[in-house]
């Protein structure tokens, strides 16, 4: 995905006795593709995917089952949760270790869709057993999967387990290679996949690499759970030297609607016993307020509660994600936890359970599309980077303007025209502002368009953490033009207004999140529901202006 369209081709096997009666046959659709994992550079270590001899960067998110009863898994959920990851301009879905081998049906949309899978062998974060008559059920299981899943184009690294090795040495348990179930990662899944499947990349464990530690920046891949688990903030991402992130993630509530569907009235707030149960991870209330103090307001009411706590999550993945894409090719992917939810409930997901996105999926989305652009800060400069990773050629301009605030007064401050960047490992400085420059009371925003003024990527700056900032009052809403013809809304405003977020029961929208200048014509597709069969009156707009005015 991303790099040209998937084809796939009709494979038609027979054997036919020597009266030509058909005695076996199968049909499938099939791929050709090549795979490669790296894992040196010029004598340094990597970990970097080749595909069809080409380096990509893989990015994308972790997939979990997509509900809690199996059985409810039906094709149609599947393609729209695949869809969106498409969408959203991921590439890569790991299947998670703790979860299922899935249905033949996300595969096949997999294939279709250009979206390659990481898949982990199903055995996480435990010790297993070695005796005789486990590793022989573990032997038919390793059989069974490799031989249903080998053949789908998508399918590219076999993994062995979910953390398993990096406990065992957090746990100070010893050398590795007395872990209760070395044997299987180490020896047995690898022994059959050299007779089974030996043209893939097979990797022990994720995180793992060639270091004492398994979750050492200096090989292999990496889970970064310092930030969120750890108590450590999400701006402490630049310290990470990863070479792959195969897990790291932040938290956010699911959608108001879809929490509004199953918890009571009474108890529908952010510190209410029923709330709170819907996040099953330790401390998992506590840290979305510490985190929050941090970066934005606190509120007390439900729906601000979750608006905040949602924005919160997706500045944090943007921020790591920049981090990282802006690292290529010294890191060579990264991945989130989680894409989907198997239940109402806050944690780590980018959709919730209803198939809903939350404020994260938009930056995510954001953030994965092509070309990126980035402030980032050196000792005494501002600069604007820019990176190109598909195969076209780049023209366009970017503008540069600062909002004043409290008064938001809109600044030209360049406009710089970009001129056929082709893509390449080199990070393109647009340009660089000295510090004595700046104006400590204003918002830079960065917006990248194409030759015919169409916004391509938007960025901003601020300085110091959006909770300290007066942004500028709204003398009225964000007007909204529904255009019921063409199933879309047209935005616009007269104040710049900054995370604006669109809330209806019914409908879903193909951005949200978003920020909005005065002048600028926003045309939002709607992803799910006909805006002729709904109430308009049921549509809600917020953004930050009215938290920080």
């Amino acid at each position: 995905a991303g790099y040209g369209k998937p084809d796939l081709y009709n494979l038609h096997v027979s054997i036919i006795d020597e009266k030509s009666k058909i005695l076996d046959e199968l049909q499938y659709k099939v791929g050709v593709r090549t795979i490669k994992l790296d894992l040196l550079d010029d004598g340094k270590n990597t970990f970097r995917f080749n595909v069809n001899s080409e380096p990509v960067f893989l990015q994308g998110a972790n997939w979990i089952p997509a509900d809690s009863f199996l059985p409810g898994i039906k094709e149609q959920k599947y393609k729209k949760l695949i869809s969106l990851a498409v969408n959203a301009s991921m590439n890569v879905l790991r299947v998670w270790g703790g979860g299922i081998y899935e249905e033949e049906i996300f595969y096949e949309l997999c294939d279709q869709m250009g979206i390659l899978v990481w898949q982990d062998f199903m055995f996480a974060c435990a010790a297993y057993p070695e005796d005789r008559e486990f590793l022989n059920e573990v032997e038919e299981e390793v059989k069974e999967n490799v031989l249903r899943l080998q053949r789908h184009p998508s399918l590219a690294i076999w993994c062995g387990n979910n953390e398993n090795e990096w406990n065992w040495v957090k746990d100070k348990c010893g050398n590795l290679n007395v872990m209760p179930g070395f044997t299987i990662f180490h020896k047995l899944i690898p022994g059959l996949l050299k007779e089974l499947d030996p043209l893939r990349p097979y990797w022990p464990s994720s995180p793992f690499g060639m270091d004492s530690d398994p979750n050492d920046y200096a090989s292999g891949n990496t889970h970064q759970w310092d930030i969120w688990s750890k108590w450590i903030d999400y701006t402490e991402v630049v310290n990470d030297k990863s070479l792959f992130v195969s897990e790291f993630g932040f938290q956010g509530p699911a959608n108001y609607h879809t929490f509004q569907k199953c918890i009571p009235e009474k108890e529908f707030k952010p510190q209410s016993r029923v709330f709170e149960f819907h996040n099953k991870q330790e401390d998992g209330p506590e840290r979305i307020y510490r985190f929050l103090s941090a970066h934005l307001p606190i509120p007390k009411d439900i729906k601000s509660y979750i608006y905040l706590a949602q924005l919160n999550q997706a500045l944090a993945l943007k921020t790591c994600l920049e981090h990282w894409r802006m690292r290529w090719p010294e890191t060579g992917g990264s991945i989130v936890w989680q894409l989907n939810d198997c239940w109402p409930v806050t944690s780590w997901a980018l959709i919730d359970s209803e198939v809903n996105p939350k404020l994260a999926y938009y930056d995510v989305k954001r953030t994965f599309a092509n070309p990126l652009i980035n402030f980032q800060e050196t000792e005494d400069h501002l600069d604007i980077l820019l990176k190109n990773f598909s195969n076209n050629q780049l023209s366009g301009y970017l503008n540069l303007v600062e909002i004043t605030l409290p008064e938001g007064n809109i600044k030209e401050i360049e406009q710089i025209k970009i001129d056929d960047i082709s893509k390449g490992i080199e990070t393109n400085k647009v340009i660089s502002i000295s510090k004595l420059d700046l104006n400590n009371k204003a918002v830079l925003v960065a917006s990248l368009n194409d030759s015919k003024g169409g916004l391509i990527n938007r960025t901003y700056f601020t300085p110091g953490p959006w909770k300290y900032l007066h942004l500028p009052q709204l003398n009225k809403i964000p007007e909204i033009e529904w255009d019921d013809v063409n199933n879309k809304i047209i935005i616009t405003t007269t104040t710049p207004c900054f995370f604006i977020k669109l809330r209806h029961p019914d409908l879903f929208f193909s951005d949200n999140g978003f920020i909005l200048l005065p002048g600028e014509k926003k045309s939002i597709s709607i992803l799910k529901g006909l805006i002729k069969d709904v109430n308009k009156e049921e549509l809600e707009i917020c953004c930050l202006n009215q938290y920080l005015d």
